[in-house]
């Protein structure tokens, strides 16, 4: 994961390392620096990396998600995965614009799937038909319109605004129910990777409304 700070400076996580540095990484003039634990940063490898307040980070390794301010940090597990080894579990992390987290983990069940982070608790959104928790999330992506767009493992695009939630996958004509990622062009469309082609969401004139909408 490539990041870039508030002030122009390039961070990046690895989730492989050949030495005994940590798993974030900050590029300064031409210098590449990784911290460890000496330093507040407990894992060696991880995969999220979402800049927080002035200063700190959101990073996710392993089973948890810690906050570092650049010389401790806070650990927040993510108690389903307490049995998951190494990256396997936790896929993405997103700040929204209130400071909470959301939390992207690719296994289903009770304190897994999508969750969000408040107040230092993880909750899953629930809305009628719609329980996060059986989500199984390999990507996270806020647009311009702050919608959140959450790629699943097998069950294709959600798009959540506020209480209303969107679902498009194979049988709407996306290319595949498996999503890998979302990137939002300068005209605003939106483009998903999935494991057999790209797809491009776009605004248009004319909306359709059918049983998937609420008709009868």
């Amino acid at each position: 994961n490539l990041q870039q700070d508030r002030n122009g400076v390039v961070w990046f996580s690895r989730t492989r390392s050949g030495d005994d540095g940590g798993g974030v990484c900050r590029v300064a003039d031409s210098k590449i620096h990784c911290f460890g634990k000496s330093e507040g940063v407990p894992v060696r490898l991880a995969r999220c990396l979402v800049e927080g307040d002035i200063g700190s980070w959101w990073i996710c390794g392993g089973t948890g998600i810690i906050h570092w301010n650049g010389s401790s940090s806070r650990d927040y597990s993510v108690a389903g995965l307490n049995t998951v080894k190494d990256l396997v579990g936790i896929t993405s992390l997103v700040k929204d614009s209130d400071g909470s987290l959301w939390v992207g983990v690719d296994w289903q069940g009770k304190g897994l799937g999508l969750q969000h982070l408040v107040d230092g608790k993880l909750v899953p959104f629930i809305v009628p038909g719609i329980d996060s928790s059986s989500f199984e999330v390999v990507s996270l992506f806020f647009d311009r319109d702050h919608s959140l767009w959450i790629g699943t493992d097998r069950a294709g695009v959600y798009r959540i605004n506020g209480t209303t939630v969107d679902h498009f996958g194979a049988a709407d004509g996306l290319s595949s129910d498996d999503v890998n990622g979302f990137f939002q062009d300068r005209e605003g469309n939106i483009w998903v990777t999935t494991s057999k082609g790209l797809d491009k969401f776009r605004e248009t004139n004319v909306i359709s409304y059918s049983k998937a909408e609420g008709l009868p």
